[in-house]
Protein backbone atom coordinates (compact mmCIF):
# COMPACT_ATOMS: atom_id res chain seq x y z
CA UNK A 1 0.00 0.00 0.00
CA UNK A 2 2.87 2.37 0.78
CA UNK A 3 4.32 1.74 -2.68
CA UNK A 4 0.91 2.35 -4.24
CA UNK A 5 0.68 5.74 -2.54
CA UNK A 6 4.29 6.73 -3.11
CA UNK A 7 4.88 5.33 -6.60
CA UNK A 8 1.26 4.86 -7.82
CA UNK A 9 1.84 1.13 -8.25
CA UNK A 10 -1.07 -1.39 -8.17
CA UNK A 11 -0.94 -4.25 -5.67
CA UNK A 12 -2.40 -7.74 -5.29
CA UNK A 13 -1.95 -9.36 -1.86
CA UNK A 14 -3.12 -12.40 0.06
CA UNK A 15 -3.49 -11.62 3.75
CA UNK A 16 -4.39 -13.58 6.86
CA UNK A 17 -6.62 -11.37 8.99
CA UNK A 18 -7.90 -11.74 12.53
CA UNK A 19 -11.62 -11.08 12.96
CA UNK A 20 -13.47 -9.49 15.86
CA UNK A 21 -14.28 -13.00 17.10
CA UNK A 22 -10.52 -13.74 17.17
CA UNK A 23 -10.79 -16.21 14.30
CA UNK A 24 -8.58 -15.97 11.22
CA UNK A 25 -9.68 -15.33 7.65
CA UNK A 26 -7.76 -15.38 4.40
CA UNK A 27 -8.56 -12.47 2.04
CA UNK A 28 -7.26 -11.19 -1.26
CA UNK A 29 -6.73 -7.44 -1.47
CA UNK A 30 -6.33 -5.78 -4.87
CA UNK A 31 -5.89 -2.06 -5.33
CA UNK A 32 -4.85 0.67 -7.75
CA UNK A 33 -3.85 4.27 -7.19
CA UNK A 34 -6.00 7.14 -8.48
CA UNK A 35 -3.69 9.97 -9.50
CA UNK A 36 -4.27 13.67 -10.07
CA UNK A 37 -3.11 15.84 -12.96
CA UNK A 38 0.33 16.12 -11.40
CA UNK A 39 0.86 12.35 -11.11
CA UNK A 40 0.32 12.19 -7.38
CA UNK A 41 -1.83 9.59 -5.64
CA UNK A 42 -5.02 11.07 -4.24
CA UNK A 43 -6.74 7.84 -3.20
CA UNK A 44 -6.67 4.04 -3.46
CA UNK A 45 -9.45 2.04 -5.08
CA UNK A 46 -9.62 -1.67 -4.50
CA UNK A 47 -11.52 -4.79 -3.55
CA UNK A 48 -11.35 -7.24 -0.66
CA UNK A 49 -12.16 -10.84 -1.61
CA UNK A 50 -12.85 -13.74 0.77
CA UNK A 51 -10.52 -16.59 -0.31
CA UNK A 52 -10.66 -18.56 2.94
CA UNK A 53 -12.30 -21.63 1.35
CA UNK A 54 -9.79 -21.68 -1.49
CA UNK A 55 -6.92 -21.43 0.98
CA UNK A 56 -8.39 -24.29 3.00
CA UNK A 57 -8.57 -26.46 -0.12
CA UNK A 58 -5.00 -25.49 -1.02
CA UNK A 59 -3.82 -26.46 2.47
CA UNK A 60 -5.63 -29.80 2.21
CA UNK A 61 -4.05 -30.45 -1.18
CA UNK A 62 -0.54 -29.65 0.08
CA UNK A 63 -1.09 -31.85 3.14
CA UNK A 64 -2.22 -34.71 0.90
CA UNK A 65 0.83 -34.21 -1.31
CA UNK A 66 3.15 -34.32 1.70
CA UNK A 67 1.37 -37.43 2.94
CA UNK A 68 1.77 -39.09 -0.47
CA UNK A 69 5.47 -38.20 -0.56
CA UNK A 70 6.02 -39.69 2.88
CA UNK A 71 3.99 -42.74 1.91
CA UNK A 72 6.25 -43.34 -1.08
CA UNK A 73 9.31 -43.06 1.16
CA UNK A 74 7.84 -45.59 3.55
CA UNK A 75 7.01 -48.00 0.73
CA UNK A 76 10.66 -47.89 -0.28
CA UNK A 77 11.62 -48.41 3.35
CA UNK A 78 9.38 -51.50 3.59
CA UNK A 79 11.21 -53.10 0.67
CA UNK A 80 14.50 -52.64 2.50
CA UNK A 81 13.04 -54.03 5.73
CA UNK A 82 12.23 -57.26 3.91
CA UNK A 83 15.62 -57.57 2.20
CA UNK A 84 17.83 -56.26 5.01
CA UNK A 85 16.27 -57.41 8.28
CA UNK A 86 15.17 -60.83 7.08
CA UNK A 87 18.63 -61.50 5.66
CA UNK A 88 19.98 -61.65 9.22
CA UNK A 89 17.24 -64.07 10.33
CA UNK A 90 17.84 -66.42 7.42
CA UNK A 91 21.61 -66.16 7.87
CA UNK A 92 21.28 -67.23 11.49
CA UNK A 93 19.01 -70.11 10.52
CA UNK A 94 21.44 -71.34 7.87
CA UNK A 95 24.36 -71.15 10.28
CA UNK A 96 22.53 -73.10 12.97
CA UNK A 97 21.33 -75.74 10.51
CA UNK A 98 24.93 -76.22 9.38
CA UNK A 99 26.01 -76.57 13.01
CA UNK A 100 23.22 -79.11 13.57
CA UNK A 101 24.36 -81.21 10.60
CA UNK A 102 28.00 -81.14 11.69
CA UNK A 103 27.56 -82.12 15.35
CA UNK A 104 27.16 -85.65 16.70
CA UNK A 105 26.15 -84.67 20.21
CA UNK A 106 22.45 -85.15 20.91
CA UNK A 107 22.59 -82.50 23.67
CA UNK A 108 24.13 -79.98 21.28
CA UNK A 109 21.54 -80.82 18.62
CA UNK A 110 18.74 -80.23 21.11
CA UNK A 111 20.25 -76.89 22.09
CA UNK A 112 20.58 -75.83 18.45
CA UNK A 113 16.98 -76.83 17.76
CA UNK A 114 15.81 -74.60 20.60
CA UNK A 115 17.73 -71.69 19.07
CA UNK A 116 16.28 -72.44 15.63
CA UNK A 117 12.79 -72.33 17.12
CA UNK A 118 13.56 -69.00 18.78
CA UNK A 119 14.82 -67.42 15.55
CA UNK A 120 11.88 -68.91 13.64
CA UNK A 121 9.46 -67.27 16.08
CA UNK A 122 11.22 -63.92 15.74
CA UNK A 123 11.23 -64.27 11.96
CA UNK A 124 7.48 -64.91 11.92
CA UNK A 125 6.89 -61.87 14.12
CA UNK A 126 8.94 -59.63 11.81
CA UNK A 127 7.08 -60.84 8.71
CA UNK A 128 3.77 -60.32 10.47
CA UNK A 129 4.65 -56.75 11.44
CA UNK A 130 5.80 -55.87 7.93
CA UNK A 131 2.59 -57.27 6.47
CA UNK A 132 0.55 -55.26 8.96
CA UNK A 133 2.25 -52.00 7.98
CA UNK A 134 1.85 -52.60 4.26
CA UNK A 135 -1.90 -52.95 4.85
CA UNK A 136 -2.21 -49.67 6.76
CA UNK A 137 -0.23 -47.33 4.50
CA UNK A 138 -3.21 -45.08 3.88
CA UNK A 139 -3.53 -44.09 7.54
CA UNK A 140 -0.24 -44.75 9.29
CA UNK A 141 -0.76 -42.29 12.18
CA UNK A 142 -4.01 -43.81 13.38
CA UNK A 143 -2.49 -47.27 13.41
CA UNK A 144 0.18 -46.57 16.02
CA UNK A 145 0.03 -48.77 19.09
CA UNK A 146 1.22 -48.33 22.64
CA UNK A 147 4.15 -50.75 22.77
CA UNK A 148 6.23 -51.99 25.69
CA UNK A 149 9.89 -51.59 24.74
CA UNK A 150 11.16 -54.59 26.71
CA UNK A 151 9.27 -57.36 24.82
CA UNK A 152 10.33 -55.85 21.48
CA UNK A 153 13.94 -55.72 22.63
CA UNK A 154 13.83 -59.33 23.85
CA UNK A 155 12.34 -60.48 20.55
CA UNK A 156 15.20 -58.86 18.62
CA UNK A 157 17.75 -60.16 21.14
CA UNK A 158 16.46 -63.71 20.61
CA UNK A 159 16.77 -63.37 16.84
CA UNK A 160 20.35 -62.11 17.16
CA UNK A 161 21.42 -64.46 19.97
CA UNK A 162 23.87 -66.47 17.86
CA UNK A 163 25.42 -63.31 16.38
CA UNK A 164 25.79 -61.78 19.84
CA UNK A 165 27.31 -64.93 21.31
CA UNK A 166 29.74 -65.36 18.42
CA UNK A 167 31.54 -62.11 19.31
CA UNK A 168 31.02 -62.33 23.10
CA UNK A 169 29.02 -59.11 23.03
CA UNK A 170 27.56 -57.71 26.24
CA UNK A 171 24.19 -56.02 25.79
CA UNK A 172 22.81 -53.89 28.61
CA UNK A 173 19.36 -52.36 28.62
CA UNK A 174 17.14 -50.23 30.83
CA UNK A 175 13.69 -49.06 29.77
CA UNK A 176 12.40 -48.30 33.27
CA UNK A 177 12.32 -44.51 32.81
CA UNK A 178 10.22 -44.73 29.63
CA UNK A 179 8.85 -48.29 29.36
CA UNK A 180 6.40 -47.74 26.50
CA UNK A 181 5.85 -45.63 23.39
CA UNK A 182 3.10 -45.09 20.84
CA UNK A 183 4.71 -46.43 17.68
CA UNK A 184 4.54 -48.89 14.81
CA UNK A 185 5.68 -52.37 15.95
CA UNK A 186 7.65 -53.17 12.77
CA UNK A 187 9.46 -49.82 12.84
CA UNK A 188 10.41 -50.18 16.50
CA UNK A 189 11.64 -53.74 15.98
CA UNK A 190 13.62 -52.64 12.93
CA UNK A 191 15.25 -49.80 14.91
CA UNK A 192 16.37 -52.19 17.66
CA UNK A 193 17.57 -54.71 15.09
CA UNK A 194 19.59 -52.25 13.01
CA UNK A 195 21.13 -50.42 15.97
CA UNK A 196 22.30 -53.60 17.72
CA UNK A 197 23.62 -55.28 14.57
CA UNK A 198 25.35 -52.04 13.59
CA UNK A 199 27.13 -51.90 16.97
CA UNK A 200 28.29 -55.53 16.62
CA UNK A 201 29.29 -55.18 12.97
CA UNK A 202 31.59 -52.23 13.74
CA UNK A 203 33.09 -53.64 16.93
CA UNK A 204 36.63 -52.72 17.92
CA UNK A 205 39.14 -55.51 17.08
CA UNK A 206 40.87 -55.22 20.47
CA UNK A 207 37.86 -55.60 22.76
CA UNK A 208 34.55 -57.39 23.05
CA UNK A 209 31.50 -55.37 22.03
CA UNK A 210 29.62 -53.61 24.82
CA UNK A 211 26.26 -52.13 23.85
CA UNK A 212 23.96 -50.08 26.09
CA UNK A 213 20.39 -49.20 25.12
CA UNK A 214 18.04 -47.24 27.32
CA UNK A 215 15.04 -44.94 27.12
CA UNK A 216 14.03 -41.78 28.93
CA UNK A 217 11.37 -39.05 28.74
CA UNK A 218 12.20 -35.37 28.22
CA UNK A 219 9.98 -32.40 27.35
CA UNK A 220 7.01 -34.66 26.52
CA UNK A 221 9.14 -36.73 24.13
CA UNK A 222 10.42 -40.31 24.39
CA UNK A 223 14.09 -40.90 23.64
CA UNK A 224 15.87 -44.16 22.85
CA UNK A 225 19.68 -44.24 23.09
CA UNK A 226 22.21 -46.78 21.81
CA UNK A 227 25.84 -46.62 22.94
CA UNK A 228 28.73 -48.88 21.90
CA UNK A 229 32.48 -49.18 22.37
CA UNK A 230 33.22 -49.91 18.73
CA UNK A 231 35.62 -48.42 16.22
CA UNK A 232 33.65 -45.18 15.92
CA UNK A 233 33.48 -42.91 12.89
CA UNK A 234 35.10 -39.63 11.89
CA UNK A 235 32.05 -37.37 11.79
CA UNK A 236 34.03 -34.40 10.49
CA UNK A 237 34.86 -36.47 7.42
CA UNK A 238 31.79 -38.69 7.01
CA UNK A 239 29.07 -37.02 9.09
CA UNK A 240 27.07 -35.58 6.18
CA UNK A 241 26.81 -39.04 4.56
CA UNK A 242 26.23 -40.93 7.81
CA UNK A 243 22.67 -41.93 6.95
CA UNK A 244 23.01 -42.03 3.16
CA UNK A 245 21.82 -44.95 1.10
CA UNK A 246 24.64 -47.40 0.25
CA UNK A 247 27.15 -45.20 2.12
CA UNK A 248 29.83 -47.24 3.92
CA UNK A 249 32.87 -45.92 5.77
CA UNK A 250 34.73 -49.04 6.90
CA UNK A 251 36.22 -52.09 5.23
CA UNK A 252 33.70 -54.65 6.54
CA UNK A 253 32.86 -57.06 3.73
CA UNK A 254 29.22 -57.29 4.85
CA UNK A 255 28.68 -53.52 5.00
CA UNK A 256 25.88 -52.50 2.63
CA UNK A 257 25.01 -48.97 3.77
CA UNK A 258 21.35 -49.83 4.27
CA UNK A 259 20.66 -50.21 7.99
CA UNK A 260 21.12 -46.59 9.09
CA UNK A 261 19.29 -45.35 6.00
CA UNK A 262 16.30 -47.51 6.89
CA UNK A 263 16.38 -46.46 10.52
CA UNK A 264 16.53 -42.72 9.76
CA UNK A 265 13.64 -42.92 7.29
CA UNK A 266 11.48 -44.88 9.70
CA UNK A 267 12.14 -42.47 12.56
CA UNK A 268 11.51 -39.35 10.48
CA UNK A 269 8.39 -40.84 8.87
CA UNK A 270 6.81 -40.88 12.34
CA UNK A 271 7.96 -37.36 13.20
CA UNK A 272 11.09 -38.27 15.16
CA UNK A 273 14.79 -37.44 14.85
CA UNK A 274 18.11 -39.27 15.11
CA UNK A 275 21.46 -37.77 16.08
CA UNK A 276 24.89 -39.32 16.36
CA UNK A 277 27.97 -38.67 18.48
CA UNK A 278 31.14 -40.62 17.78
CA UNK A 279 34.85 -40.72 18.53
CA UNK A 280 37.23 -42.85 16.47
CA UNK A 281 38.49 -45.90 18.42
CA UNK A 282 36.25 -45.01 21.39
CA UNK A 283 32.66 -45.65 20.32
CA UNK A 284 29.41 -44.24 19.02
CA UNK A 285 26.20 -42.93 20.56
CA UNK A 286 22.87 -42.67 18.72
CA UNK A 287 20.16 -40.49 20.29
CA UNK A 288 16.72 -41.19 18.85
CA UNK A 289 13.65 -39.08 19.59
CA UNK A 290 10.82 -41.50 18.94
CA UNK A 291 7.93 -39.11 19.60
Amino acid sequence: ITNAIKYSKPFDLELLLKTVNKTTLWVRMKGVAVIDDFGGCILIKGILQDIDKNKSKEHTLLTSLDSLTEQNKRLQSFAYIVSHNLRTHTGNLQAMITMYDETDSEDTKAEILDKIKSVSTSLSATISHVNDIVKIQADITNERKVIDLLPVFKNVFAALRSTISAVNARIEYDFSRAPEVSYLPAYLESIFHNMITNAIKYKHPDRNPHVRCFSYPMNEHIYLVFEDNGIGIDLAKHGKNMFGMYKTFHQNTDSRGVGLFITKNQIEALGGTIEVESTVNVGTRFIIRLT
